[in-house]
C-alpha cells in the first residue's frame, strides 16, 4: 500500500517538475498530431454538437478526443489543465507497469514502478496533446488483467483484459489486431484448447475486446463495405512506409514510385468514398512492397525496429528539438549521414553534446532490456509470450518508420524486462560482494 503511494506521489512530483521547467505553455505551441487533436477536441469532435464533417472524422479514433473533452468540462478550455488531467492519469500508468511487474515477481513492485516514473518517454508524451498517455492507460490494464488470467484461470480477468483492450482499440486503431492475436495467444495458454472452456473464455474475450468499437466497426461496414476502423492505413503505408524500404534501393526505384504515386493520387481526387483513398494508397504499396525482395525489406524493417528501440526517447522533446540540428527525414533518413552532420558542423554542437549523454543511457538500457528478456524465460514463460507477440507486432506496423515513440506501446514491456534485469544484477553483486566479504573474514 505504502509502495503504491509512493509510486503515485513521486511519478507525480517528476512529471509537475517536468511542466515546470517549460518557459511558457500555449495552445501556440502544440506541434504537429497535437494542433489536430487539440483543434478537434475544441470543435467537440465525435459527439452531437461536432463542427467537423463526420466523414473527415473516420481519419481518427473517438476515445482520445472525448477523453480531452472530458478535461474542458470539469477544469475549462486550457491547456495546463489539461495537461495536468493527463498527468494524473500517466501516473496511474506508472502504478499500472508497478503492479504488472508484481504479477511477475512481486518484488520487482517498487523497481517497476520508479522506472516507469522517471521513464523520459512517458514524461514526455505526458506533457504532449496526444493520443498516446489514454490509450497507455487501458493498453496497461489489458496486459495486467491478461496476466492475472495466466497466473488464475479466472473468467472475470480476460474479460476485464477484453473489455481495456476494446477501449484501447476505441482510442488508437492500432491495438485492434491483437484482438485476433490474443485469442491465439490463448491457444498455447489454456490447458486443454478445445476444450467447452477454451471455447467459452474466446467467445467472452471477443464479444467484450469488440463491444467498445462495434458500432465503428458496423457503420463502416455497412455504409463503406470496409473492415478498416479508419482511413489512416493507405498514407501510413504509402508515405512512410514504402518510402523507408525504397531508402535501400537507387535513386530511380524511388523516383518510379514517386510517379506511380502522383498517378494514384489524381485517381483519388476523382473519388468520394471516404476509403478509397485507402484503398488505392494501400493497392500501390503492397504492390511496391511485394514486388521488393526479402533481403531489403528485412533491412528496412530490422534499421526501424532497432533505431526505434535504441534511440534516445527524449529526442521527442520539445526543449531538445528546439536546439539546432538537422533534420533525420531531410538527410534521406540515412542515420550516418545525419550524425555526420551533427558532429561535423559547429552550429550544432549543444544538440551533439546532448545526443552523446543520452546515447551512453541508451546503451545502458538497451543492454539491460536483453537481459531482462532472457530472464524472463526462467520467471515466466506467459509474460515472455506476450511480450515477443506484442513487441513483434509494434515492430511489424511501424516498419521502416522512425521515431522514439512508436516504441510506446511497448513502453511497459521494455521498462519489466529492465526491472528484471536490474534485480538480477542487483543479487548477482551482492552475491559476489559477500562471497568476498567472507573470503577476507575467513
Amino acid at each position: 500500500m505504502y509502495s503504491a503511494i509512493f509510486i503515485l506521489f513521486f511519478s507525480l512530483s517528476v512529471r509537475l517538475l517536468n511542466l515546470y521547467f517549460f518557459d511558457h505553455i500555449s495552445p501556440e505551441l502544440l506541434v504537429e498530431d497535437e494542433v489536430l487533436y487539440w483543434k478537434w477536441s475544441l470543435a467537440q469532435a465525435y459527439t452531437v454538437n461536432s463542427e467537423i464533417e463526420s466523414v473527415r472524422l473516420l481519419e481518427r479514433m473517438p476515445g482520445s478526443f472525448l477523453f480531452f473533452q472530458t478535461s474542458f468540462y470539469l477544469f475549462g478550455k486550457n491547456l495546463l489543465n489539461t495537461l495536468l488531467f493527463q498527468i494524473f492519469f500517466d501516473c496511474f500508468n506508472c502504478l499500472f507497469i508497478a503492479f504488472i511487474a508484481k504479477e511477475v515477481e512481486p518484488r520487482l513492485f517498487l523497481t517497476a514502478g520508479i522506472l516507469a516514473s522517471i521513464s523520459p518517454l512517458l514524461i514526455i508524451i505526458s506533457s504532449q496533446i496526444l493520443s498516446d498517455t489514454i490509450f497507455l492507460f487501458f493498453f496497461n490494464l489489458y496486459i495486467l488483467f491478461f496476466l492475472k488470467f495466466i497466473n488464475k484461470k479466472y473468467i472475470f480477468n480476460i474479460c476485464c483484459s477484453a473489455v481495456f483492450l476494446g477501449i484501447s482499440v476505441f482510442i488508437r486503431a492500432t491495438s485492434f489486431p491483437l484482438i485476433a492475436g490474443t485469442v491465439i495467444i490463448l491457444f498455447f495458454i489454456v490447458k486443454k484448447p478445445f476444450s467447452i472452456k477454451y471455447f467459452l473464455t474466446i467467445g467472452l474475450f471477443f464479444i467484450f475486446s469488440t463491444l467498445p468499437v462495434f458500432d465503428r466497426i458496423s457503420n463502416n461496414f455497412k455504409n463503406y463495405q470496409t473492415f478498416s476502423l479508419t482511413t489512416q492505413t493507405g498514407s501510413h503505408l504509402a508515405y512512410w512506409v514504402v518510402p523507408g524500404v525504397l531508402d535501400f534501393y537507387d535513386e530511380q526505384e524511388l523516383n518510379n514510385y514517386q510517379k506511380k504515386l502522383n498517378k494514384v493520387n489524381k485517381e483519388i481526387e476523382k473519388k468520394i468514398e471516404p476509403f478509397a483513398s485507402s484503398k488505392l494508397l494501400s493497392s500501390l504499396s503492397f504492390e511496391i512492397l511485394g514486388s521488393s525482395d526479402i533481403l531489403h525489406l528485412s533491412l528496412a524493417w530490422g534499421k526501424g525496429a532497432f533505431l526505434n528501440l535504441f534511440s534516445p526517447p527524449i529526442l521527442l522533446d520539445k526543449r531538445i528539438r528546439a536546439l539546432k540540428h538537422p533534420s533525420f527525414y531531410e538527410s534521406n533518413r540515412n542515420i550516418t549521414i545525419w550524425l555526420k552532420k551533427i558532429f561535423e558542423n559547429k552550429k550544432y554542437s549543444k544538440y551533439k553534446y546532448s545526443l552523446i549523454a543520452m546515447l551512453l543511457t541508451s546503451v545502458f538500457f538497451f543492454v539491460l532490456l536483453f537481459i531482462g528478456l532472457i530472464k524472463m524465460y526462467y520467471i515466466n514463460k506467459g509474460l515472455l509470450l506476450l511480450s515477443l507477440c506484442l513487441i513483434t507486432y509494434f515492430f511489424i506496423l511501424t516498419g521502416p518508420v522512425f521515431s522514439p515513440k512508436y516504441i510506446f506501446p511497448i513502453i511497459s514491456i521494455l521498462i519489466i524486462a529492465e526491472s528484471i534485469a536490474l534485480k538480477t544484477l542487483l543479487e548477482r553483486f551482492l552475491f559476489i560482494f559477500q562471497r568476498k566479504k567472507n573470503s577476507i573474514n575467513y
